[in-house]
């Protein structure tokens, strides 16, 4: 059975013979971030070993635009890779990347939402100006990082990358008080989201809802490890260009329920009412959950 190592071995030779440009700048920052460079090669792997026709669009950070574009039969679309170092998703989690002896941790699902909503708030722009779907695939090795993608129920799992971690919204009875202080005593409680940490959605300064980062399509997780990789997807509910799930058929997408009236506007924001007063999700051919592919 291969191992990653091996996939960044078999990259590095593909670009070698076919992008020598390329070829050295993939080995410095395999030598300077070397996650990194790791998840280009997997990602490349998978879809060249998946019958993809895969090639690379661009390698060099510094030039910006994306890594690489796919076509099937009947489809294009663009991938750009970015990946959160173990170190990055421990500070963001509270989760360590080594247990030496049981023990309990406070973790921290704000702080992952953050950084992976952070990672395509920087890569929007430059995924902007393709007359193609854009997917984004956000990659890291960390296990905390595994077990938010292995976790099918909301809210715990990757459907907080789609309307953010919930709250508690609490509503107080007005009419009810404390005779000695006069404030409420009385409250309603229910599971809410502002929508902070949210992909593709956010509220406004009126307090209406918008789509955000539409130029990206899909945004996909992978969690590497070393002779495989959990992955699971996030449709953006209303993006500039498309991307059908059934070109990915063993992948589990999450789509979120909007109302056609929504989807047909071409208003700016909307009210939550407009929702139908929520916003809902579901996931997409989950009988496979999370895809593990095997290298």
């Amino acid at each position: 059975m291969k191992t990653v190592n091996n996939l960044v071995d078999e990259f590095r030779h593909f670009l070698n013979d076919n992008h020598s440009k390329h070829f050295n700048a993939f080995n410095q920052r395999y030598n300077d971030h070397p996650e990194a460079a790791k998840a280009e090669a997997v990602v490349f792997s998978f879809f060249n070993q998946n019958g993809y026709n895969i090639r690379v669009e661009e390698t060099s950070k510094n030039k910006g635009g994306v890594d690489f574009r796919v076509r099937t039969a009947d489809s294009e679309f663009v991938v750009e890779v970015t990946s959160v170092s173990q170190n990055t998703f421990t500070k963001k989690s509270g989760v360590p990347t080594k247990f030496k002896s049981s023990k309990v941790f406070t973790v921290s699902s704000r702080g992952a939402a953050r950084q992976i909503r952070q990672e395509a708030f920087d890569k929007a722009k430059q995924m902007s100006g393709y007359n193609c779907p854009a997917i984004l695939i956000v990659t890291s090795e960390h296990l905390q990082y595994g077990h938010i993608l292995q976790n099918k129920k909301a809210p715990f799992g990757a459907s907080m990358f789609m309307t953010s971690p919930p709250g508690i919204a609490i509503e107080h009875n007005q009419k009810i008080r404390d005779d000695d202080t006069q404030t409420p005593i009385s409250f309603t409680s229910e599971n809410a989201t502002n929508l902070e940490y949210s992909l593709f959605l956010k509220f406004n300064e009126r307090g209406r809802i918008e789509f955000c980062r539409k130029q990206i399509s899909a945004v996909l997780l992978f969690y590497i490890r070393k002779h495989e990789v959990s992955i699971v997807g996030l449709l953006h509910p209303k993006p500039i260009y498309r991307f059908s799930h059934k070109i990915l058929p063993s992948v589990p997408f999450m789509k979120a329920l909007i109302p056609k009236g929504v989807l047909s506007s071409e208003t700016e924001d909307y009210s939550i009412a407009d929702f139908g007063g929520g916003i809902e999700s579901i996931w997409i051919h989950d009988e496979s959950f999370p895809y593990r592919w095997f290298f």
